[in-house]
């Protein structure tokens, strides 16, 4: 959520997440509709463990552990479909999900795999195969070649999402390149690979809020004057909101004062003070530098003292930083907005806009 400032890029989401999870959760909330998805990580680890992981995977595992177990890896014959209704009641499914992917509808296609689920794992549970095998080992082996044609039609179904782990159900199966047209109760006298538990449950996932090195801020500009010494630079005095401070700019070849005086500028305010032919200077404001041209960063429609922080960001830091790891930092402009380290810039609900037009440049 970047209003909360757990905005994560993928590569960060990559460090503690496995990516089929993410795919999976996503397509489970996909609609056709234009709508943001927000990342939620509660409603995230609960729908991997309970559906993906408890519902899903632990069919697909059951099933194939007990034939590895029970029957030498090896399928039987399948049960006469007029015994088992949950072969017409499957059919309509996969038909229905295969339509639903077709539509991009994700988020129905994805309920309609859960619903095969969730049939496999009754249909197992309900003819209580290590009961069975004791009692009957033929209708037992039969039981569990079924079970093995609705794992081979969930790994199918859930290929266009989740294709590693598609390929791994092929592999425990003993299976290669299933498509669209394998769908169906045909798999007997086949030798099965070994089953292993791809997934499984996942703790929950705390964020850690992040911090800006740089604490920007929005200060508006009260006077401008000219520095008694250096003929390109002014001195400006600026409300922060909370305080008052002095800042040495280098915009005197580019602003006039009745230019400056007003504006709503963005400035470095926890740099460490300096003194500049003989003035100090109480942090640092930013422009956008190109072609010769300079342009002020200016927020109209923020007060004094708004944060700016990159987006996703939710505090910034306020230890004191120095000019020369101030320039390790990656300032600039690109399509207009101002960016640091790759991220827009953003100031609450104010807009944040670079004089003179520039569109490209640096941002010093």
């Amino acid at each position: 959520s970047k209003s909360r400032g757990t905005f994560l890029t993928a590569r960060e989401f990559l460090e503690f997440g496995n990516p089929e999870h993410l795919r999976y959760y996503y397509a489970a909330n996909l609609s056709r509709s234009m709508t943001d998805l927000d990342l939620d990580f509660d409603d995230y680890v609960e729908r991997i463990n309970n559906e993906l992981v408890s519902n899903i995977a632990n069919f697909v595992y059951r099933t194939l552990s007990f034939i590895n177990r029970n029957f030498d890896s090896k399928l039987g014959k399948l049960p006469d479909p007029g015994d088992v209704p949950e072969i017409k009641q499957l059919g309509e499914i996969y038909g229905q999900v295969k339509d639903d992917f077709e539509n991009v509808q994700f988020r129905s296609a994805m309920n309609g795999i859960l619903k095969a689920g969730s049939i496999g794992n009754r249909y197992f549970q309900d003819n209580e195969p290590w009961k069975l095998v004791k009692e009957d080992r033929e209708k037992a082996h039969s039981v569990l070649t079924l079970a093995a044609n609705m794992v081979r039609n969930i790994a199918v179904l859930l290929k266009p999402v989740l294709p590693r782990y598609a390929e791994s159900i092929e592999r425990q199966l003993n299976l290669e390149d299933l498509s669209w047209n394998d769908l169906g109760f045909d798999l007997e006298e086949h030798e099965i690979g070994k089953a292993e538990m791809y997934f499984s449950k996942i703790e929950p996932v705390k964020i850690a809020s992040r911090e800006s090195p740089l604490d920007l801020r929005v200060a508006v500009v009260e006077k401008v004057e000219d520095h008694p010494d250096a003929d390109k630079l002014y001195v400006l005095s600026i409300d922060l909101g909370s305080e008052k401070r002095q800042l040495v700019a280098g915009l005197r070849p580019y602003y006039s004062p009745d230019e400056l005086v007003g504006k709503h500028l963005v400035v470095v305010a926890n740099l460490e003070p300096a003194v500049l032919r003989g003035v100090k200077s109480e942090g640092m404001l930013l422009a956008a530098d190109a072609d010769g041209k300079v342009g002020v960063l200016n927020v109209p429609d923020a007060e004094a003292g708004t944060r700016v922080l990159p987006e996703g960001f939710s505090t910034a830091s306020e230890k004191r930083i120095s000019f020369k790891d101030f320039q390790k930092i990656k300032l600039e402009v690109k399509d207009g907005k101002p960016m640091q380290d790759g991220m827009p810039l953003v100031a609450g609900k104010g807009k944040i806009l670079v004089d003179r037009g520039i569109k490209e440049g640096n941002v010093r």
